[in-house]
């Protein structure tokens, strides 16, 4: 459409652009007095927002290996300058690289993370990366029933993801 035109757009079909009135008839809300409140103006930033929102809770529930854990990363890095003021945003980057053990100093962006959860955040991924140090420092001796060395790069058969072998565990 032209600027300043309304576009409708089908996000599960393809991205087809709707009239109003196709969007009525999809809508499950259809017989609700107030159409017009679900039918606001919608600036680019608030689309990327929800795109990315999106994008990050798929990633939740789907395996995330390497390559789409800095992917989704990146994600939040975007967020937290269209968005500064997304708490659980904010929070569900923490913790990402917390398990990731990589400190993110983009999180500063978040307006919302306040200078005393900052420092416990700084701390915590300190003290994470220094137990992997100490973990990876140990030599270990291989059991002989044990198949796989430590540093090698794994592909999981069940939920296709990249890992790599750092320690070995009696327990299954």
């Amino acid at each position: 459409g032209s600027s300043g035109s309304t576009m409708y757009i089908d996000c599960f079909n393809g991205g087809d652009i709707l009239s109003r009135a196709q969007c009525l008839q999809l809508c499950p809300m259809s017989n609700i007095d107030d159409k017009d409140y679900y039918f606001q103006p919608t600036s680019c930033v608030q689309v990327l927002v929800r795109l990315i929102r999106n994008v990050i809770a798929f990633g939740q529930i789907v395996p995330i290996h390497h390559d789409r854990a800095f992917f989704a990363l990146n994600l939040y890095k975007i967020m937290s300058y269209l968005a500064p003021e997304d708490y659980e945003s904010a929070v569900n980057a923490m913790n990402f690289s917390l398990d990731l053990r990589i400190k993110c100093n983009f999180l500063r962006k978040f307006s919302c993370i306040e200078p005393d959860i900052w420092s416990k955040y700084c701390r915590r991924v300190a003290q994470a990366t220094e137990s992997l140090k100490e973990h990876l420092s140990v030599k270990r001796i291989k059991p002989g029933h044990v198949k796989y060395n430590i540093g090698w790069v794994m592909l999981h058969k069940q939920y296709n993801y990249i890992c790599v072998i750092y320690g070995w565990t009696s327990v299954a």
